[in-house]
């Protein structure tokens, strides 16, 4: 099975290079037949530029026929967009005997997570410097992590601190960070305070903890690899700005 660093692996080879975030729409279970339809009316209007739809087996199997037609519908028009479809699980369109399936196992990408990382930190510092910095301080409770992060946000104009817990909700979340001044120097403290179940929790408790924690990886994958979140219910969004140098602190 793939993980987030294996689908950036996989973007990296296939762009290049980093995509913007409107050349990548990433699926959802609750995913809309709007939605998609918006993100295909995109792809026919910029034939030069490639599009991506991301982990497409999340749809519900009316919409991925949905996704056949407009594929045909794309196919149809002249110099269009090149557009890729990754699958971490099964899809209709594997069924289909004119869709070229390529299978890409971890082990086969070109980029290790290392040069991946590598190419990654090449590409943005010199084109948008969105971070200053954006570090992972992880430790053991009473390690000095809080303290440490804290004298680090003393050296920003502002900052703001989101709490990452089992109530986790994309739009509280990025209704917190628009809150935040679009100002140069600036900082974001996420501090992970969810504690995954013991043997004791019940397997509800488990399942309910699976799913946040799929929603909340979900979350800081779009945020930053692509740089910008929406909500899906009500089109709130983020886009971390892009020349401001601001700096992320997570504490796990």
């Amino acid at each position: 099975s793939f993980t987030s660093k294996d689908l950036i692996r996989l973007i990296l080879e296939i762009y290049k290079g980093i995509p913007g975030p409107y050349e990548l729409y990433h699926c959802r279970p609750d995913t809309t037949s709007d939605e998609l339809s918006l993100f295909y009316r995109r792809a026919m209007k910029f034939p030069h530029l490639q599009f991506t739809i991301l982990e497409m087996n999340l749809l519900a199997a009316k919409l991925q026929e949905e996704l056949l037609q407009f594929h045909l519908a794309l196919e149809k028009k002249k110099n269009s967009s090149r557009l890729h479809y990754i699958a971490t699980g099964p899809t209709v369109l594997q069924d289909m005997p004119w869709v070229l399936v390529k299978e890409h196992r971890s082990n086969q990408l070109k980029y290790s997570w290392e040069v991946a990382k590598s190419e990654c930190e090449k590409l943005l510092n010199p084109s948008c410097e969105t971070f200053t910095v954006a570090e992972l301080v992880y430790g053991k409770a009473g390690d000095g992590k809080t303290h440490y992060i804290r004298k680090q946000l003393n050296a920003h104009k502002q900052s703001l601190t989101v709490v990452i817990n089992e109530s986790f909700s994309p739009y509280n979340t990025i209704v917190q960070l628009r809150q935040l001044p679009l100002e140069r120097n600036n900082a974001i403290y996420f501090s992970f305070t969810m504690l995954p179940p013991s043997e004791e929790f019940t397997e509800l408790d488990k399942n309910l903890y699976r799913d946040v924690m799929k929603r909340v990886e979900r979350f800081f994958f779009d945020l930053i690899f692509l740089g910008y979140v929406e909500d899906s219910d009500s089109g709130v969004s983020f886009k971390l700005p892009g020349d401001l140098k601001w700096s992320l602190f997570f504490e796990v």
